[in-house]
C-alpha cells in the first residue's frame, strides 16, 4: 500500500494580477494507492494504481480527482539482450491548484478554477543487443497523448457550452549505437518524432482574445 500527503497555502488563489485584490486559501493533497511487483526468471513486472485528491477549503466546493495507473516490465530474452516495456495513463477532474510539478518544472502550477477533465497516456518500449564485446545497438518507441476540457459556459448565455479544448500527440522513435573501448565508450542516437496539436478555443476567447483554434503537425529529426 501507497500513501502521502501534503497542504500549502496560497495569498492569490485566483492569480490575480499585480495591484489587484488577491483572496488567500489552503489546499490539502492526498494520494493513496498500491504496488504491486511481481518477479519471475528473467522477468520483472511492476504495477501502480494512485488516486489523487486535491482539496481547496474556501474556494471549491468539490476536490479535484484523478485517478492515475501505470505499468512497468523488464527482459531478459537472451544472454545479450534486454527490453524494458512501460504505459501510464491518467483520468481525471482538475478543479484546484496543483502541487505536483512534472520533472522540467520547479514551481507549483496555477491551474483554472473551474473544472478541467483531463486524459493524459504515455507508452514507450526499449531494447538493446550486445553484438560484440565493444558494440551494443538499442531502439525505442514512444507515444503520448493528452485532452483537456475546460467545460467553460457562454458568456453571454450560461446554459450554451462554450469550452475550449486542448489535444496533442506524439509517437517516434529513437535508434542507438554505442561503443566502448577500455577506458571510455563514445555513443550515437538518431531518432525522429511526429508531434499533433489542436485546440478548438472558445467562441469567446476567438472573439476577444484572438487566439483562435490552431491545428499543427510537425516533424523532428535528431541525432548526436
Amino acid at each position: 500500500m501507497l500513501a502521502n500527503g501534503e497542504a500549502a497555502a496560497t495569498d492569490n488563489v485566483f492569480a490575480a494580477p499585480t495591484g489587484t485584490t488577491r483572496e488567500g486559501d489552503l489546499f490539502f493533497t492526498l494520494r493513496p494507492g498500491f504496488l504491486f511487483a511481481w518477479d519471475a526468471p528473467r522477468m520483472q513486472h511492476d504495477l501502480t494504481l494512485e488516486v489523487e485528491l486535491i482539496e481547496y477549503a474556501f474556494h471549491s466546493d468539490q476536490p479535484s480527482s484523478s485517478l492515475k495507473g501505470g505499468y512497468r516490465a523488464f527482459f531478459l530474452p537472451g544472454p545479450r539482450s534486454e527490453a524494458v516495456l512501460s504505459a501510464n495513463g491518467q483520468n481525471g477532474l482538475l478543479t484546484a491548484i496543483t502541487s505536483r510539478s512534472s520533472p522540467d518544472e520547479s514551481v507549483i502550477q496555477v491551474q483554472p478554477l473551474n473544472r478541467v477533465d483531463v486524459i493524459q497516456a504515455d507508452g514507450s518500449a526499449y531494447a538493446s543487443y550486445q553484438a560484440t564485446r565493444e558494440l551494443r545497438l538499442s531502439e525505442t518507441v514512444f507515444g503520448r497523448y493528452s485532452h483537456s476540457d475546460d467545460n467553460a459556459l457562454d458568456p453571454a448565455d450560461s446554459s450554451m457550452d462554450d469550452p475550449t479544448i486542448i489535444q496533442s500527440a506524439d509517437v517516434g522513435a529513437v535508434l542507438g549505437l554505442e561503443r566502448s573501448f577500455r577506458k571510455n565508450s563514445v555513443s550515437l542516437e538518431a531518432g525522429g518524432s511526429w508531434v499533433r496539436l489542436e485546440r478548438h478555443a472558445s467562441r469567446f476567447i476567438d472573439q476577444c482574445c484572438g487566439l483562435g483554434t490552431r491545428r499543427g503537425n510537425r516533424c523532428l529529426c535528431v541525432g548526436g
